[in-house]
């Protein structure tokens, strides 16, 4: 009750009054803006914000998920025409506990592709997870875990130690509980019911997480019944195949799968039904086997060493290939005539991403490839192909890059050549050499300029005009941005949410904005660029109809997540005020420091015009981070560690200066990584 009424007295004496407030969270696509105009006329705020591109039933649903799913589900579901929306949205409005989470995060992280594929029932969201749950209860070495808002796994595992064999629980990770236990498509394989005898979609066909577990075709053995009484994940013992649930695992493999060559083919079921293969199909099938047992495992690819195998998780990604009764074994491919020295090895995520593993298997040299336009310009969700020689292909890996137009590759060593491929929304580049012979530990960079120009906003700062009439306070954060890309393999096109995203901000007149509408150049009074998180106020001195603007116009690919609360205050006429005094100038300490990405700066100021950037020991401009107007008084600015052109910076020593007309402070940090 004191700070209600302390809150009251300042409002009265400083003569601002509350008339309007409004928060909000939504997505800004690239190339999108939102932005709020005042109404001198109802002292309001009126919101233009971009569609999100969901149905009233795809809101509904989106409702209904876990928190931390709304984001990922509503982004999935609005890239997907209205009718797949509806239809997806109908599945979790009619799901109820225990598997609303399941079934929401296959919802969200099944590329748009794959739910909008003819033969792609919707009803299997449900029936993934009802299977999953129904297997759980047959397992002894692993129960699901279900919290209000979400689940995850917890396993026995095995591991020798001074007085003998440990036996110990372990809880799974959320993330790889839902991407390696939960997620329905393995690889580039549709997840669909599978007639076992052709392999093609069909209503009375088999979904792999049921069919593997609990049918057997005549003179095999029943995966289920294999896994009686095992009491452990694994046991922790290299190429063992007295190994729990793993060990279990690899050895039923080994009896219904014989390796030999025979034409490929992408689905577990009809795999299981030839009982054949080579290497692909082998680690298709394992993949599908481990998650039917609860067992979280993906699948690693080496294509230009013509090889591909599996790994599974228990607090790290650990080798495995049933084949060979290959567990925690990554020294021994290399070894191999046939297979010589890796080029490249990924993991493959179930939405088409994929992430790079080379290091754990082969000595390695490090590729930094900047996709940049020919202004110097960062490219965000540009795709790079990397090839190099071996057989069969179609490539060694692929990599998207983001905000700072960077992706990074490990790569083998002692390869002859690599080549790079760049594809972006305003042009690209054919295959390029960019590392001639390999070397161990050497790092090796390539920046690809493409002959096109990234989108600008052609603004210039200009002063506020005097008064009082209005102010804005503004509180905007920029939490998460989405990255899309194609995988070539499937065609299925991801959207992975990435922490911190980046978003402009202005405010500007009438006039201006009519003029940054028609894409000219325009003047704001407040400028904020590359915006992470920034608490702010600003006075209006006009009875213009002034705009605060929101903008993810300087990306091409990427979504921005924005967390907004604007409060609209009023000038009381006829409060006697004290002239305010002029604050001074402060620019705090920089703490922690040494510091980390993510630095929070917090200054103080008496004037309107101020300017605060970040300069390098050499004394060369890093990042201009406000320049422009500002309301006298404490504001606050997050610094992401990256330069002007979103480009993350070294650790080193950097010092940020503000500046005003009366006074410039400097204060010296060290940054680390």
């Amino acid at each position: 009750m004191e700070v209600v009424m302390s809150l009251v007295v300042i409002l009265i004496i400083s003569g601002w009054e509350l008339v309007d407030s409004i928060k909000i969270n939504y997505r800004i696509r690239a190339g999108e803006n939102s932005y709020f105009y005042l109404d001198t006329g109802g002292d309001s705020l009126i919101p233009s914000l971009p569609d999100q591109g969901l149905t009233e039933l795809a809101g509904q649903a989106v409702a209904k998920a876990p928190d931390w799913l709304k984001v990922e589900l509503a982004d999935n579901l609005s890239r997907c025409s209205n009718s797949v929306q509806d239809t997806v949205a109908k599945v979790i409005l009619n799901t109820s506990h225990p598997y609303v989470d399941e079934v929401c995060f296959a919802a969200a992280h099944l590329a748009p592709q794959t739910l909008s594929n003819t033969y792609f029932d919707p009803e299997l969201l449900l029936f993934n997870a009802q299977v999953l749950y129904a297997n759980d209860d047959s397992l002894e070495y692993v129960e699901i875990l279900d919290f209000p808002d979400s689940s995850t796994t917890k396993y026995f595992v095995a591991e020798s130690s001074a007085s003998g064999i440990d036996t110990f629980e372990v809880q799974l990770p959320k993330d790889i509980y839902y991407w390696f236990i939960v997620h329905p498509k393995l690889h580039k394989e549709l997840p669909a019911y599978i007639d076992p005898n052709t392999g093609n979609p069909s209503p009375t066909g088999y979904f792999w997480r049921d069919f593997l577990f609990n049918h057997a075709d005549p003179g095999y053995p029943l995966l289920v019944d294999s896994l009686k009484g095992w009491k452990t994940l694994w046991n922790n013992r290299r190429n063992n195949i007295d190994n729990g649930a793993v060990g279990r695992v690899t050895g039923w493999i080994k009896t219904v799968m014989e390796f030999q060559s025979y034409p490929h083919h992408d689905q577990p079921v009809r795999i299981y039904r030839l009982h054949k293969g080579t290497c692909s199909v082998h680690s298709y099938l394992t993949a599908g086997t481990a998650r039917a047992c609860l067992i979280p495992a993906t699948v690693t690819v080496a294509y230009r060493n013509n090889h591909k195998w599996n790994e599974f998780y228990d607090r790290r990604w650990i080798q495995w290939e049933p084949v060979n009764v290959f567990m925690d074994d990554t020294t021994t491919y290399e070894k191999w005539s046939t297979i010589g020295q890796f080029r490249g090895i990924f993991n493959w995520r179930g939405d088409g991403k994929i992430w790079t593993v080379t290091r754990k298997y082969t000595r390695h040299c490090t590729l930094t490839v900047d996709v940049e336009d020919k202004n110097g310009i960062p490219i965000d969700g540009a795709r790079v192909i990397i090839d190099g020689p071996g057989f069969p292909g179609p490539r060694v890996t692929i990599g998207w890059t983001g905000e700072d137009g960077r992706c990074q590759f490990i790569l083998g060593d002692s390869v002859s050549w690599f080549t790079a491929q760049v594809l972006t929304e305003i042009g690209g580049l054919p295959p390029t050499r960019v590392i001639e012979n390999s070397q161990p530990g050497m790092h090796y960079h390539w920046t690809a300029t493409i002959d096109g120009e990234m989108p600008k906003l052609k603004i210039s700062p200009e002063s506020a005009p005097p008064g009082t009439l209005y102010k804005f306070e503004i509180s905007l954060k920029a939490p998460s941005e989405f990255l899309y890309g194609t995988n070539p393999d499937d065609g299925c096109r991801f959207g992975d949410r990435q922490e911190s995203g980046r978003l402009d901000l202005f405010i500007c007149d009438s006039a201006d904005f009519e003029q940054y509408l028609s894409g000219n150049p325009f003047h704001a009074v407040l400028i904020g660029e590359d915006v992470q998180s920034l608490d702010t106020s600003f006075i209006l001195g006009t009875p213009d109809r002034w705009h605060l603007v929101i903008s993810n116009e300087e990306h091409v690919v990427l979504t921005e997540v924005s967390e907004l609360m604007v409060k609209l205050y009023k000038f009381a006429p006829g409060v006697e005020e004290e002239p305010p005094e002029i604050s001074p100038t402060v620019l705090e300490p920089i703490h922690p420091n040494p510091f980390k990405p993510g630095l929070k700066i917090g200054f103080t100021i008496g004037r309107e015009k101020v300017n605060l950037s970040v300069y390098d020991i050499s004394g060369r401009l890093i990042r201009k981070l406000v320049d422009g107007g500002l309301e006298p008084g404490r504001h606050s600015i997050t610094w992401d560690g990256r330069n002007d052109h979103g480009r993350p910076v070294s650790s080193g020593i950097y010092f940020l200066t503000l500046r005003t007309p009366e006074k410039t402070i400097i204060k010296k940090g060290v940054l680390i990584r």
